[in-house]
């Protein structure tokens, strides 16, 4: 069982690595494929899902009617006239198969206005390489095979006054940046030994093994997908690591700015993941895995311009959240 749980942790961390080294607005965090039994003040149950992703969610029956869950009570949904969905009069349960028909299926809200920015998707390349077409164009590629790039890699811990992270510095270091059944493994194996990440320098706890612990002032948010809470909170989380970290070594551009091809950097919040099983539904303090662009100004002068961040725990579980592993292995 241990060995499963730590299988599925990797499996997580692997996709939350993935958005973290990408380039921005690559892919949005999907809800997972989990159906969950809630129940409503009397008694009565039924099964729901998590639809959509961190930029527009809901949840669903299992018949695709969107429910809402308004002071313990669970409602079938409507438009609410501006392009959202609210509460209907109408509680589930409370409807036959006739007034149900009459429903509208799959009410989404609306999507976050970012998420129709363009993806922009990294390509790895020597320094001072141009693009070549026509008859060196096979050569071009197989040039373009050697690229190797190490890629530095912050694993930010944060704890809050309500909720903790209950693994040890030294299992996410191992896990994440150790030289076998790790990440950093996974990584290197899939490229074909082109591609490795490294921890960066800093001062933390053992120093140099990539994780900084930090403890934010204060409960836990609990934003779930609201992202503006989760920029707001990731910057303040950043500046709380810059005591043990010199961005500005990162800078590799020299542009007075860190972005994630420099130093990518992964929050894990203590809390659980709201995709899990979706608002209303999910444990709580929980947030919405994603990744995210922002600025924030160190006391350096330095900015730091994106990251990838998620949860520790998943819903009804003392293990790390694995809520969209089933996308990766299915």
């Amino acid at each position: 069982m241990h060995k499963a749980r730590l299988k599925m942790h990797k499996i997580f961390l692997l996709l939350v690595f993935v958005f973290a080294v990408s380039g921005s607005n690559l892919f949005a965090a999907p809800a997972a494929p989990i159906e969950t039994k809630v129940s409503q003040p009397d008694g009565s149950t039924f099964m729901v899902r998590a639809r959509g992703d961190e930029h527009s969610n809901w949840v669903e029956t299992t018949d695709g009617h969107t429910v809402i869950k308004v002071d313990d009570i669970w409602f079938y949904a409507k438009r609410d006239g501006n392009g959202g969905i609210e509460a209907s009069n109408d509680p589930v349960g409370s409807l036959d198969a006739t007034q149900l028909q009459q429903l509208p299926l799959h009410l989404a809200p609306p999507r976050d206005p970012s998420a129709s920015e363009p993806r922009k998707i990294r390509k790895l390349q020597r320094p001072g390489a141009t693009a070549t077409r026509g008859p060196d164009q096979a050569a071009a590629q197989t040039e373009a095979q050697a690229v190797f790039h190490t890629q530095y890699v912050l694993t930010i811990l944060v704890d809050y006054s309500d909720i903790v992270v209950t693994y040890s510095d030294a299992s996410f270091a191992e896990l994440i940046y150790g030289a076998n059944n790790s990440v950093k493994d996974f990584f290197w194996e899939n490229s074909y030994n082109r591609f490795t990440f490294a921890a960066p320098v800093e001062s933390f706890g053992t120093a140099d093994d990539g994780i900084i612990h930090v403890t934010r002032p204060g409960t836990h948010p609990n934003q779930g997908s609201n992202n503006l809470v989760s920029r707001v909170e990731a910057q303040q989380i950043v500046q709380l690591a810059d005591d043990f970290i010199d961005f500005a070594s990162y800078d590799a551009s020299g542009n007075g700015s860190v972005s994630a091809y420099e130093l990518a950097i992964v929050i894990i919040t203590a809390g659980y993941e709201t995709s899990y099983s979706g608002s209303g539904v999910s444990e709580i303090p929980s947030v919405w895995g994603h990744v995210d662009m922002w600025t924030v100004f160190l006391c350096s002068r330095w900015m730091v311009r994106q990251y990838s961040g998620t949860p520790c725990l998943e819903k009804g579980t003392a293990r790390p959240a694995m809520s969209i592993r089933q996308r990766l292995v299915s």
